[in-house]
């Protein structure tokens, strides 16, 4: 059944909009938005900060008394001159003196901080030399000031002449606000660079034997063999993620992950007093509760098999097999949405059982898995009911009960459910040509479904705090306020790349793309230890830090393929054009909620791949659709240069692997 015309230019103008406005709105959001700190340097007035060193901890975190720096700086004042004035703006809230006289008796209002604040300081000043000072207090960032002297034969500026107090201790020159500074401490562990110069000889052996292995068995291996890939290959990854969890990902302590101690302290919690907790009973407890109820579930039962404490494996196990479950659900989806090219669903396969995120993130104690795993199913079921020529009340149920109990788990799933649902009711009376009162009632039954299985917790939420999503960066209670380095964002953080490439471990601090290729391809983040030196020794860090260099074209693919993922979204069979278009808005949709989270909350280590591994079935299904094209362009080349790209794509999976499990 073919989509009629007008709907098919309903979907250019749709996608458009999708593409623009939602960064339009974010745009305007960071340049009027007083919640933002974002700030715009510039030469007339530039933003000004003590200058401390960078520090990658926690900063606040209970702690009720806010510090206050004192920016102060002098200027000579001609016997004849008119009406001098000041203009200043501070990051949040300030008191001004002059020449010991104080302007401002109390701290202004925090929410004004981007309206410039006008002074007459004419009454105050006297010929000769004259003193400044500004008192500001920031409760979630570095104090910051902005500064300029009109009135004076040269209009004067703030700047690095100015220096700075805090607390009775002078602290020195201030320095130019920026956001892009490298933590010092990650250039103390090994670089891609050198890794490369001690392994080049592993990079070429691995290379060649791709590229060899494919010549060998592109001649000798016969179709019922090519038949078999796709399962073969399945069987293959799940048996080396069984090798690397009994090898490895077991002995790892429970302690080491992202908040690991406090995603066990939620479960402890829970065994303890048998009831949820409120949002500000610990760091991780705003979140829903599904993973932490079923983990407490399986410690009890651990030990009470044991006859004793709870056993690792009883909390190890969920994590490890939401992953494995992940590299099966990208498998599933490219052979549902491919049948025809086995390729696709082969690569798909390998690329999720290779993702770093998806491996290092099975081997930690954390929500994000179970999570990713949830999704996945949601994802998955939604392309189905999308195939499918007629939509049944059944799908819709299983739409919104995974919907339901991945948000029952995790933040993120509010993000895509709704993407879900519009796909489907446009899917209803587009291509089923179904009636208003079908289409609505099926989508209906799916949010139906997904309010019952989770908006019980929001409600809940809702009730405590007046709005249904709370975090530990918007808590208010005593000592719960906190913020992490840099704490303000330019538009240079969001415009740099390349830090990644060159100390990859904790580049998040050098930009918000460092951040994510650093995580995506690696362990990047070092699981949100301060000292990169102090990395834990499970993982092979040679390897790893290959990685990033050897990813350069796999990311390259994957952006090639989500493009090809659009395109192929606009042409062919209805269905298979809304499942699509369905994963990659829901791909861009969870990539602008990082996006916007990292804006919002301008901390170095906001910017991580993995808050979007629920993503990693369509990330998957990129690369292999982008590589599978290329790889149907060099079927008509010669053997050995088709070859090439199967030598690549083995050092690409071998190399990522290695890092975890060698």
């Amino acid at each position: 059944m073919g989509v009629p015309m007008s709907w098919r230019r309903a979907q250019r103008i749709g996608a458009a909009a999708l593409a623009v406005l939602p960064l339009g709105c974010l745009v305007l959001h960071c340049s009027f938005s007083s919640e933002i700190s974002f700030i715009r340097q510039t030469s007339e007035a530039p933003w000004l900060i003590a200058p401390r060193p960078v520090n990658p901890s926690l900063r606040q975190w209970g702690k009720d008394a806010i510090p206050v720096d004192t920016f102060k700086g002098r200027f000579d004042l001609p016997a004849s001159t008119g009406p001098v004035h000041g203009t200043l703006r501070a990051m949040r809230r300030f008191k001004l003196w002059v020449n010991g006289n104080p302007l401002s008796p109390d701290m202004s209002e925090e929410a004004a901080w981007r309206i410039e604040t006008r002074v007459d300081l004419t009454p105050w000043l006297r010929p000769g030399w004259n003193e400044i000072w500004v008192e500001v207090a920031n409760p979630s960032g570095p104090p910051l000031l902005s500064l300029r002297i009109e009135g004076l034969p040269t209009p004067l500026a703030a700047d690095s002449s100015w220096w700075v107090e805090s607390r009775g201790r002078i602290l020195g020159f201030a320095r130019i606000a920026d956001d892009t500074l490298r933590n010092p401490r990650a250039v103390a562990v090994a670089t891609p660079a050198s890794e490369f110069r001690e392994r080049y000889d592993t990079v070429l052996i691995l290379f060649m034997v791709g590229l060899l292995g494919f010549l060998a068995g592109s001649r000798f291996l016969g179709p019922r063999f090519q038949a078999a890939l796709p399962v073969f290959s399945l069987v293959l990854v799940s048996v080396a993620w069984v090798g690397l969890f009994a090898g490895k990902l077991i002995r790892i302590p429970l302690t080491i992950g992202f908040d690991a101690r406090h995603h066990l302290a939620y479960v402890a919690f829970l065994r303890e007093n048998g009831a949820l907790p409120l949002a500000t009973d610990g760091w991780s407890m705003y979140h829903p509760p599904l993973f932490y109820v079923v983990s407490a579930g399986l410690a009890s039962l651990g030990a009470w098999m044991t006859g004793g404490a709870a056993p690792p494996l009883a909390l190890k196990l969920l994590p490890f097999l939401c992953g494995l479950g992940g590299v099966w659900i990208a498998f599933a989806l490219a052979r549902k949405l491919f049948p025809e090219d086995r390729r696709v669903c082969v690569i798909a396969g390998i690329f999720a059982a290779v993702l770093p995120m998806n491996l290092y993130g099975a081997a930690y104690f954390s929500n994000e898995m179970p999570h990713a795993f949830l999704v996945g199913l949601a994802l998955f079921a939604t392309v189905s009911a999308l195939l499918e020529p007629r939509t049944r009340a059944s799908q819709a149920v299983m739409i919104g009960m995974s919907f339901g109990f991945a948000s029952l788990t995790k933040f993120t799933a509010l993000a895509v459910a709704p993407i879900a649902l519009f796909f489907l009711l446009v899917k209803l009376l587009a291509v089923e040509r179904a009636s208003a009162a079908r289409a609505v009632g099926i989508v209906a039954l799916a949010a139906a479904t997904l309010m019952c299985v989770s908006g019980w917790f929001y409600l809940r939420t809702w009730l405590e705090w007046g709005q249904p999503i709370v975090g530990n960066w918007s808590l208010t209670a005593p000592g719960q306020v906190w913020w992490q380095h840099p704490g303000f964002h330019t538009l240079a953080y969001f415009t740099g790349f390349g830090e990644s490439l060159l100390h990859p471990y904790q580049a998040g601090f050098h930009s918000f793309w460092d951040g994510i290729y650093s995580t995506l391809w690696g362990d990047g983040g070092i699981v949100g230890r301060v000292v990169p030196a102090q990395r834990h020794k499970f993982w092979h860090y040679g390897f790893m830090s290959m990685a990033y260099w050897v990813a350069l074209p796999a990311t390259a693919l994957v952006l090639f393929g989500a493009g090809r993922c659009v395109q192929l979204g606009f042409r062919g069979d209805p269905g298979r054009r809304a499942a699509l278009c369905f994963l990659a808005t829901s791909a861009y949709a969870v990539g602008g909620a990082i996006l916007t989270m990292s804006v919002q909350l301008p901390f170095h280590a906001q910017a991580k791949a993995f808050y979007g591994l629920s993503m990693g079935a369509p990330l998957s299904l990129f690369f292999a659709l982008a590589t599978a094209r290329l790889d149907t362009a060099l079927i008509g080349a010669p053997a050995p240069i088709r070859a090439v790209l199967y030598g690549y794509l083995f050092l690409f999976a071998c190399v990522l692997f290695l890092s975890y499990a060698a």
